[in-house]
């Protein structure tokens, strides 16, 4: 049997039934199953490879996470980027004057309200346990930073940034 489809295993991404092109429903049970539950989501584009692996393989994990936040700068959509976050997921800062950002809805208004416009470029990546990861990364017009990443159920629950 597929893995998230049995109630007692990890929440998966699953198309939701009788929803516009691009909704998904972030949730527990069987495909279109009647006890599926969860939070239904607007998607574009190709989701990224994490949502649809468990356990995380945590530096393909920031791999995907900075290219799809990559993407989001260059087309200042940040959708797809915030979707990947929990609904109670925590955004930090250090040395820089934002944040802290509590909840899937107040880290989807700082994107919106300051929008990142630079790139990033990952340099190294230390896994500190199974769902949780260090990188070191180079913003692309100079300067750079560590983030740590920590996955639940697949998506980012706490994200902390720090700036050189």
């Amino acid at each position: 049997m597929p893995r998230g489809t049995r109630d007692n295993e990890s929440p998966r991404i699953i198309e939701a039934p009788g929803t516009q092109p691009g909704a998904l429903l972030i949730g527990r049970g069987g495909e279109g199953s009647a006890g599926s539950s969860g939070t239904l989501l607007p998607v574009s584009g190709e989701l990224p490879r994490v949502w649809q692996d468990y356990p995380v393989d945590v530096a393909r994990a920031i791999e995907e996470h900075a290219e799809l936040f990559n993407r989001s700068v260059r087309s200042n959509d940040f959708g797809p980027f915030v979707a990947t976050f929990a609904e109670d997921a925590v955004m930090r800062f250090t040395n820089a004057p934002a944040g802290p950002f509590s909840g899937r809805d107040a880290i989807t208004g700082a994107y919106a309200t300051q929008p990142p416009d630079d790139t990033m470029s990952i340099r190294s990546v230390t896994e500190i346990d199974p769902s949780t990861a260090r990188a070191r990364f180079d913003w692309d017009a100079g300067g750079g930073g560590t983030m740590v990443v920590r996955w639940r159920d697949g998506l980012v629950s706490v994200l902390e940034i720090t700036f050189d």
